[in-house]
């Protein structure tokens, strides 16, 4: 793959104006109209969009009656069961549970903590934290589509808001006990600016929770433009653990913990892969017994610490 160097944008993590042209993709979820250049800093892997799409470019791409965290859960779908037993067996204090929560680390989950507060950020539907408020958190969410909020509020979710990041300001510092971006830091404009403002709502102690995927991987690495996880454009920045671990640092954070834990990734970027070859649209993702079948590649390629998804958990100091 022929790749050019190209001086612009600082790298908001290293301070390099270094990057390296990759490729140029479109929306493979939807078929929304758009080419996105894909670039990657030199000097700490960061990958990202030059020239950065519009916000007007961006709204298109999430749509509110198709995009996943917006719509109605299904909560007799076996993903979600999977799910839903995963954030529950991550939030007991069970023996069984911490031995099934290190085996299988899907969601990011806070430690417990007697009336904690725990704010959600990019909570869609409120699925999770509906799950967490059974455990006695005090539960808080935002989110941007106001869809999802609605469905959220209708789950019983009280504390749940139409917004962005931005939206912490409102509240006082040191006022939450966890903060969770469960897939969301690789959405938003600015991760700095978000992990700031974290910082600073958060108690001495509190913990920061993220599930972001990483282009250094296995999958990433073979399937390239056809990576599942690339999800262009809705994904603005693209971590790697080293990079995002650097990040949280720099602002004061301490990072407790990093694991690789995958889904998906590899059976979306076959569809991908195959849809591209035979110029139609082929749909596997949506196969809640293959994304089963395929977990225990998944796994092991994440126990090679080369999985494709890594969740980091890290605390004010």
């Amino acid at each position: 793959m022929k790749t050019k160097r190209i001086q612009n944008r600082v790298c908001f993590v290293c301070k390099s104006k270094q990057w390296m042209k990759l490729f140029v993709t479109h929306d493979r979820l939807f078929p929304i109209p758009g080419r996105f250049t894909v670039k990657r800093c030199i000097s700490c892997g960061l990958l990202s969009f030059i020239p950065f799409p519009t916000r007007n470019q961006l709204l298109r791409h999430y749509p509110t009656d198709r995009y996943y965290t917006n719509v109605k859960t299904n909560y007799t779908n076996i993903i979600f069961v999977i799910k839903k037993f995963l954030i529950i067996q991550s939030a007991s204090r069970s023996i069984f549970g911490k031995i099934v929560s290190t085996c299988i680390p899907l969601p990011s989950i806070p430690k417990y903590k007697k009336n904690g507060r725990i704010l959600d950020i990019g909570c869609g539907n409120g699925e999770t934290i509906r799950v967490l408020k059974s455990f006695g958190w005090n539960t808080y969410g935002v989110d941007i589509d106001a869809t999802a909020v609605g469905m959220a509020k209708q789950n019983g979710m009280t504390h749940v808001e139409i917004g962005s990041y931005t939206y912490l300001r409102k509240y006082p510092d040191r006022y939450f006990d966890a903060i969770r971006l469960y897939h969301v830091i690789e959405h938003i404009d600015n991760p700095e600016a978000c992990l700031r403002i974290a910082y600073k709502k958060l108690k001495v102690g509190g913990e920061v929770l993220m599930g972001t995927p990483t282009f250094d991987s296995l999958v990433g690495r073979i399937a390239q433009k056809y990576w599942f996880h690339l999800d262009t454009p809705r994904h603005l920045h693209i971590f790697n653990p080293t990079n995002l671990k650097a990040l949280l640092e720099k602002l004061g954070f301490k990072v407790e913990r990093v694991q690789f834990a995958s889904s998906g990734g590899t059976i979306g970027s076959l569809q991908y892969y195959l849809s591209a070859q035979f110029k139609k649209n082929i749909d596997i993702i949506t196969k809640p017994w293959l994304i089963i079948l395929f977990y225990p590649l998944d796994w092991i390629i994440d126990r090679m610490g080369f999985g494709d998804l890594f969740t980091i958990q890290a605390y004010k100091r």
